[in-house]
C-alpha cells in the first residue's frame, strides 16, 4: 500500500499538470490557420511548464492530506485552461481531433473530481486506480496535441514531445 500512494504521488502531479490544458472549438467563429492555432495554443500552454516543476517537486514528500492539497489546487487551474482552450477554433480539418482532446479533458475533470474525494477519505486503491486512468488520458492527450502541432501542449507522463 505504501508503494501505491508513492506511485499516485508521484504521477499525480505530472497528470494533473498534463491534463490543464483541453479545449475544443467555438461555434460560429471562423477557423484559425494552422500557425494561429499553433501559437494561441502554445501561449495558452506554456505557463505550464513551471507549474509542473514545482507541482512535482512538492509531490515528494506528500501524503493523502498534502496529495488532496495539491489535487484541489489543479483542478481549478485544470478548468480554466479547458475555458480558454474552448474559445479557439482548430484550423479546418482538425476539429475533430480537437473535440476528442475535450472529451478527454472532461473524462479527466470527472475522474480529478473523483481522485479528490478519494485522496480525502485515504483511499489509495482508488487513488492509484484514478491516477493510472489520468495517465493513459495525458497519454492520448499528448499524442493529439502533437498531431494538432501544439508541442507546448504536450504534457505527458510517458511521452515525450
Amino acid at each position: 500500500m505504501t508503494q501505491t500512494r508513492k506511485m499516485t504521488r508521484l504521477a499525480m502531479p505530472i497528470v494533473f499538470v498534463s491534463i490543464l490544458l483541453g479545449g475544443c472549438g467555438g461555434g460560429d467563429k471562423k477557423p484559425l490557420t494552422k500557425a494561429e492555432f499553433v501559437s494561441k495554443a502554445n501561449a495558452i500552454c506554456a505557463p505550464f511548464k513551471e507549474v509542473l516543476k514545482e507541482t512535482a517537486a512538492s509531490a515528494s514528500t506528500g501524503s493523502f492530506k498534502e496529495d488532496a492539497a495539491i489535487t484541489s489546487q489543479a483542478l481549478p487551474l485544470f478548468e480554466d485552461q479547458v475555458v480558454r482552450l474552448k474559445k479557439l477554433v482548430p484550423p479546418a480539418g482538425q476539429q475533430k481531433t480537437f473535440d476528442r482532446v475535450i472529451v478527454l479533458s472532461e473524462e479527466f475533470s470527472s475522474d480529478a473530481k473523483r481522485l479528490l474525494a478519494a485522496l480525502r477519505n485515504k483511499d489509495a486503491q482508488a487513488s492509484w486506480t484514478l491516477t493510472k486512468r489520468a495517465s493513459v488520458i495525458a497519454d492520448q492527450r499528448a499524442i493529439l496535441f502533437m498531431k494538432l502541432g501544439a508541442m507546448k501542449c504536450v504534457y505527458s507522463p510517458t511521452l515525450k514531445p
